[in-house]
């Protein structure tokens, strides 16, 4: 049985609210979904947005404009 270990994709939505700072979609794996549920309060989707903040990674979940950017590139 193979696992499926936390991978990004390769690109970034910018964020809405103008900070400079890209979100980039993310599929959490086994490694990280236990950080990615406590930060965005249940089980994670399959797709997360996460950004870098200082020394950790902060995840929530995508807007249905992510979603979309996300589904048109292809990614689905």
């Amino acid at each position: 049985m193979r696992a499926m270990f936390s991978r990004s994709l390769n690109f970034m939505i910018p964020d809405p609210e103008g900070d400079g700072e890209g979100w980039q979609p993310y599929i959490p794996g086994v490694f990280r979904a236990r950080e990615v549920s406590r930060q965005i309060g249940h089980k994670p989707p399959l797709y997360v947005m996460r950004s870098h903040n200082g020394e950790q990674w902060v995840y929530r979940e995508c807007s249905e404009s992510e979603l979309y950017v996300i589904a048109s590139r292809g990614l689905t």
